[in-house]
């Protein structure tokens, strides 16, 4: 199950968030194709190493229950409107993780779980419309400015960088079903 849900937030806030997100001085390398799938980690790892290979895209997790990560950032709050908007439309559980991404032209991807079991949805909600996108299964969805792709956490995916455009962000929900 695949949905899709049209302007979460107003464009201003959009530009408020990745104001903010301009500020954040915690990315990481983005590793989710690492976590549950080890012969993604294999490549991954391997590509990496080589050290003339381009970037995974980068991440910065504001919030994860099972990790016990919780940033006092309005980047939370901004994660909270747009969970509860995903949580009145879909009646979803408790949130599990907020997770921001950022790539730039010359990052490379790889498909990824969110989560193993099915007791999880996953929403990325875009917050820059460019030529990236989010590829689920053999499906392609646009990276389009206030718009949240719903599906089940276990479905594997992956971020599209851009090609044309200088770069993409998004947020990754996981909330409990």
């Amino acid at each position: 199950m695949i949905k899709i849900v049209e302007n979460i937030l107003p464009k201003g806030v959009n530009k408020l968030i990745l104001s903010e997100l301009m500020m954040w001085d915690r990315w990481t390398m983005a590793n989710d194709g690492y976590k549950f799938e080890s012969s993604v980690a294999k490549v991954a790892a391997a590509k990496l190493a080589d050290g003339n290979k381009a970037n995974t895209g980068f991440n910065a997790t504001t919030f994860d229950r099972k990790f016990d990560i919780s940033f006092r950032t309005k980047l939370n709050t901004y994660g909270d409107v747009i969970y509860f908007a995903l949580k009145e439309k879909f009646n979803v559980g408790q949130l599990e993780r907020l997770s921001f991404n950022y790539y730039d032209n010359s990052a490379e991807t790889f498909q990824h779980r969110d989560m193993l079991t099915d007791e999880y949805m996953s929403a990325v909600y875009n917050l820059n419309t460019n030529d990236g996108g989010t590829e689920i299964g053999d499906k392609f969805f646009p990276s389009i400015e206030g718009q949240a792709i719903f599906f089940e956490s276990h479905v594997l995916h992956r971020g599209i960088p851009p090609k044309k455009s200088k770069n993409r962000f998004n947020l990754n929900l996981v909330m409990r079903r």
